[in-house]
């Protein structure tokens, strides 16, 4: 839809995203509440109700989930005690992973267990898991496949009794890596909406706010999902001055920027 044509009726009238009527919505589409400042961080009451379904879906998946999902926002909210849709406060530190890559989760009360992995080492395989029952659960469906009678099932897993289990405390790591791009494109739509909110269908007469609406309309089509590009023309935080910062709180961030 041409810029021209987003005009012509109130914001009221037409997502002011894809810029549709209601009349021209798709057959399960129709108009949704949308909240400017995510509802995982606490907002309930500025919201907006003139962004159609399929638009408010897009915005949750490609734009709003990447920045409420970070770990930064996750370990905020957690202290916070804010809830996702899924009405549970996000544990911040759930997933992480050893010095080798193996995968580590950790529960509400902060206790880690490993993730069961299957180990092959030439023709030798191994289970790795926290407990001697879920090595079975995992070594059973494996001989069930094998087709492996129920003797021979309950003498190989009478076996795993007898092995010795070995204790161990790996050092967690987590990636703490930050997309600014995605950051930044979450901060526009706040932004952007919340002109929406204050002025009205005026503030889309501006032609700045017509390149800002395409650009976030390019993000809620999923054209940014693999790369997040920047807005030619709008600024955002320096490298050189992001560093600078870092080197302060030290922190080790790495940075994914595109320009």
């Amino acid at each position: 839809m041409k810029s021209s044509d987003m005009q012509q009726e109130s914001p009221h009238e037409r997502c002011i995203f894809c810029g549709k009527s209601k009349e021209k919505f798709d057959k399960n589409n129709d108009w949704s509440e949308e909240h400017i400042i995510p509802n995982a961080l606490g907002n309930e009451s500025l919201k907006i109700y003139n962004v159609c379904k399929k638009c408010n879906s897009g915005l949750g998946t490609y734009v709003d989930n990447y920045f409420v999902n970070h770990m930064f926002l996750k370990i905020i909210r957690e202290n916070l005690g804010l809830k996702g849709q899924n009405g549970k406060i996000p544990n911040a530190f759930r997933e992480g992973k050893d010095k080798d890559g193996n995968r580590i989760r950790v529960d509400e009360n902060y206790q880690p267990t490993i993730v069961p992995r299957i180990e092959r080492h030439g023709n030798t395989e191994r289970i790795v898991a926290s407990s001697k029952a879920e090595i079975k659960k995992m070594l059973q469906k494996k001989l069930i496949r094998m087709d492996k009678s129920e003797q021979e099932i309950t003498d190989i897993l009478n076996k795993v009794d007898q092995t010795k289990s070995l204790f161990s405390q790996p050092e967690i790591h987590y990636d703490i890596t930050i997309e600014f791009h995605r950051f930044f494109l979450e901060a526009l739509k706040i932004a952007f909406e919340y002109a929406i909110y204050k002025f009205g269908s005026d503030y889309l007469k501006d032609s700045r706010a017509i390149e800002i609406q395409q650009y976030l309309k390019n993000a809620i089509d999923g054209k940014m999902k693999k790369e997040c590009v920047g807005l030619s023309g709008v600024s955002f935080i320096q490298d050189e001055v992001l560093k600078e910062a870092l080197k302060k709180i030290k922190w080790n961030c790495h940075m994914i920027t595109s320009y």
